[in-house]
Order: structure tokens, then C-alpha cells, then sequence
């Protein structure tokens, strides 16, 4: 499988994951800017494949090497795209999913906290039971929100609780997350396998030679024919 292959086998495999649900539309802009990188990835290897046969090696060598380093830059403005996707979009569905689901600090927030330092374990434990069946986001927002010292209920169990009542109270949001977060992790092995194709085919050793010999031909030339108007002169 050539590496525009797997890139388009992981593009595929997302976008028919969008088409099953309704997704985010960050992981659907997301997907966008995959797609563009696949087409770019797609268009390297046909510059790689079709050397034109008045070419020399080297000629080739250096054609390759500079689309690739035209693909890498795509890339990292791909990436830096993706980034700021994944970032605002998590931002925002998370404040979406606070106000939904009501973990937000309350006017008793305080007072809640002191009630629960007063109870025993099994209280505690009880008490946060009743309010996540009856979806009392004001008790574990205050509870769930605040250092676990403040109110005798340990972390895991405030960490528990307070995932429980999220995805209770706001299923789609939450749904919207992973699926940004699925996006996400689709992007950093399309970027994988785009650094790899550089990589591949950008020869730093054989670059590096190319230029000197350019270089020199350049000096040669120059050599020849500051000789030949010399000669001029001189006559």
C-alpha cells in the first residue's frame, strides 16, 4: 500500500463514520482539511511516478524532492488548521456541556460542601447516589466542582459523579466531544504517515550533493565565460 493509499484509507473510514450520525461539524471541518492533504498526498505521487523521460536522475531527484517539501509545508498549515479546530471546538462544546448538564458553582454551593463534611462516608456516598437519580446538578456541581477536602467526598468519586450526571444530562454534547476527539486522532495518523512520505523521499545526503554540483557547473560557466570576454577584450 503506497502512502496516499493509507491516507486515503484512513480519510475513508472517517468519512463514513460522519455518514452514519449526525457529527460535530468541527470533525466535519476537520475531515476538510484531511481530505485536502490526501489530495495533495495523492498529487506528490503522481509527480514521483511520471518522470519525464529528457530528465536525468539527478533532474528527477530534485523535481521529487522539492514536491515533497511543498507537501511537508501543506502539511504543517494543515496541522496548525487542525489544531486550532480541535481546540476551539472542544472549548466550546465543554462550556456547552457545563451549562447543560448545570455544573456550574451555585448561590448554596458553600453551604452544600459544609452539609456533606458534617455526613459519614456511607452518607455521602448515599446522598450523591439520590442526587445523580434525581439529576440534582446543584449538589454535584458543588460537590463535584471543588477540591474533594472541602467536602469529605473522595476524588474518584466526585470524578465519577460528575461524568455520570454530564452524560445524563447532555448526551448529544458529550457524543460531540468523542467525535471530535475520533477526528483528532484520525489527523495525527494521516500527519504520521504525510511525514513519513517526506521522509521517504527527500534525500538530504543526495540533495545536498546535487546542490554542489549545481554550484559548480554555475562556477564553471561563470569561469568560461568571464575567459571568453577577456579574450575578447584582449584582441
Amino acid at each position: 500500500m503506497s502512502h496516499s493509499q493509507a491516507i486515503t484509507t484512513l480519510t475513508g473510514r472517517l468519512a463514513d463514520r460522519i455518514n452514519e450520525r449526525e457529527q460535530s461539524k468541527h470533525a466535519v471541518k476537520m475531515l476538510a482539511q484531511i481530505e485536502r492533504l490526501e489530495s495533495q498526498a495523492i498529487a506528490f505521487e503522481k509527480v514521483r511516478a511520471a518522470r519525464n523521460p529528457v530528465d536525468t536522475t539527478a533532474a528527477h531527484s530534485r523535481k521529487v524532492a522539492m514536491a515533497a517539501t511543498r507537501l511537508r509545508a501543506e502539511s504543517e498549515k494543515i496541522r496548525d488548521k487542525i489544531n486550532e479546530i480541535m481546540t476551539n471546538g472542544m472549548r466550546e462544546v465543554e462550556q456547552e456541556i457545563a451549562t447543560q448538564a448545570g455544573m456550574i458553582e451555585g448561590e448554596y454551593s458553600g453551604e452544600i460542601r459544609a452539609a456533606f463534611r458534617g455526613m459519614t462516608e456511607k452518607e455521602r456516598a448515599d446522598t450523591l447516589l439520590s442526587a445523580l437519580r434525581e439529576g440534582n446538578s446543584e449538589i454535584i456541581a458543588a460537590i463535584g466542582l471543588a477540591p474533594a477536602i472541602l467536602s469529605g467526598v473522595k476524588p474518584e468519586e466526585q470524578q465519577r459523579t460528575v461524568e455520570a450526571i454530564r452524560k445524563m444530562k447532555a448526551p448529544a454534547l458529550i457524543q460531540e466531544s468523542e467525535d471530535i476527539s475520533e477526528a483528532f486522532e484520525t489527523a495525527q495518523a494521516v500527519f504520521q504517515v504525510a511525514d513519513t512520505m517526506f521522509n521517504d523521499n527527500y534525500n538530504y545526503a543526495e540533495q545536498a550533493a546535487i546542490d554542489r554540483a549545481e554550484r559548480e557547473t554555475a562556477e564553471a560557466e561563470a569561469a568560461l565565460t568571464q575567459s571568453i570576454e577577456t579574450a575578447a577584450q584582449s584582441s
